[in-house]
């Protein structure tokens, strides 16, 4: 094999040239001897088109790959090949991540050849071009070594503004890093506007430990932010102008010309300060037409509510027409929450768009309650409505599997119900689902034929 591979260098051995497609899938051979030999071959070749496959063997688990490919590789930082290294990218941010061996040395004269003023103008051209983990590396690259303190300072701002939550962490660990000073209290002033709330809460954290900056009024807007993270750091530091922050919070309620966003923060800052003011905005939060505003209305409703009104609240939840509000129903069941009374629960399946939420809460039900819903649901299921009948059929097929591990009894009502409605229930099922139900059944003694 390795006389073969090197054919390139002896043009008068015996037997075909390979060529350069066979020998980039000979770099992912499992014998290192053929990884090795291919390697060296493309390192003669020298065409910069193949730095991926040399970036991928640097990290190669055979020290003697490993080596021929750091051989290799530098025999690419030409001018020439810059075009290769924009291609080959994605792989060299995946070799800076690297751990198997030492890459450093590499990597440092790697990022010495792509610095060179000409390299460094070349990829700042294809920046948004690339992978999201190739821009990433990129990003972080450039912030290191541009120079220019106006072009550093643009590069920053920009990254902060991403949307790619890597480049947003990358650009705010830049801002960071700069001296104390007005360009460093900008940056992080506009991590405060980041569209991550990890970004924002740090970028606050770090203006609220300056203090060379005031920072009043941003606190005050930023108690007003989507996120409870950022929200618990502004509230922790606005002081006295606490009442100011709720009586803003109780206006936006008020006034109702609010985005559905602002309301719910507004009413979750009215709860955390003001309970006794927050029921009355949360009964007409949870009638409003904006799903956001009516789930935080519930979740604040629940949080003040007593055990026994709770049950009512999840068949409020799960009647509501958002599924956002549906799933902080099935939430809170999931979570302990004792499940609405059967029947109220059993007649939500009447609205197709409720049955997904009502199957949810129903798993955490009895099994044998959980049976009989779901059988009554399957023997009344219009033919036409295909998808709740395989909805139903699924729920059918998680319960056998759910009763290979339960030893819960049935009790003298599911007993009868079993024994007289099993024969009529049973026809409306599909063979084998039937078969593996009444498995279960004759575990427990029932749905025998007498």
């Amino acid at each position: 094999m390795n006389r073969w591979l090197k054919l390139l260098a002896h043009a008068d051995a015996s037997g075909p040239i390979p060529t350069l497609e066979e020998l980039l899938a000979l770099v992912y051979a499992a014998d290192g001897y053929t990884r090795q030999a291919a390697v060296e071959a493309l390192a003669e070749i020298g065409d910069p088109r193949v730095l991926p496959q040399l970036l991928a063997r640097a990290n190669d688990w055979v020290s003697q790959v490993r080596h021929a490919a750091r051989v290799a590789i530098e025999s690419f930082l030409r001018d020439d090949c810059i075009d290769g290294w924009i291609a080959a990218l994605p792989k060299l941010a995946a070799l800076s991540r690297a751990r198997r061996a030492d890459h450093s040395g590499l990597l440092l004269r790697i990022e010495a050849f792509l610095a060179r003023p000409g390299n460094l103008e070349r990829l700042a051209s294809v920046q948004h071009a690339t992978s999201h983990v190739a821009a990433r590396w990129l990003f972080a690259f450039r912030a290191r070594h541009v120079l220019q303190a106006a072009t550093r300072l643009s590069l920053v701002r920009d990254g902060l503004m991403s949307s790619d939550i890597g480049i947003a962490g990358a650009a705010l660990a830049a801002a960071r890093g700069m001296p104390p000073g007005t360009p460093r209290d900008n940056l992080l002033g506009a991590a405060c506007l980041s569209r991550f709330a990890k970004v924002r809460a740090a970028g606050l954290r770090e203006l609220l430990c300056s203090p060379q900056v005031s920072t009043p009024s941003l606190v005050r807007e930023m108690c007003m932010d989507a996120s409870p993270l950022v929200r618990s750091i502004a509230l922790a530091a606005v002081g006295d102008d606490l009442a100011g922050v709720l009586e803003r919070a109780a206006a936006t309620l008020r006034s109702g010309s609010h985005t559905a966003r602002e309301g719910a923060v507004a009413l979750q800052l009215i709860s955390a300060a003001r309970p006794a003011d927050a029921l009355q905005a949360c009964a007409k939060a949870i009638r409003s037409p904006a799903a956001v505003l009516r789930r935080a209305g519930y979740a604040v409703l629940w949080s003040r509510s007593a055990a026994d009104v709770r049950s009512g609240l999840v068949l409020q939840m799960l009647s509501d027409p958002s599924a956002k509000v549906r799933r902080l129903a099935v939430d809170y069941v999931g979570r302990g929450a004792e499940p609405p009374p059967l029947a109220a629960l059993e007649s939500l399946a009447a609205r197709p768009e409720l049955l997904r939420s009502m199957l949810s809460v129903l798993v955490h039900t009895s099994p044998w309650d959980r049976l009989l819903v779901l059988l009554r649901l399957q023997a009344r299921m219009a033919a036409p409505d295909q998808a709740a009948t395989e909805r139903v059929v699924q729920a059918l097929q998680a319960w056998c599997a759910d009763m290979t591990r339960t030893f819960v009894q049935p009790a003298a009502r599911h007993q009868e119900l079993l024994a007289t409605a099993w024969p009529e229930w049973r026809a409306c099922l599909d063979a084998g689902l039937a078969s593996r139900i009444e498995f279960h059944l004759h575990a427990f003694g029932l749905g025998r034929s007498t």
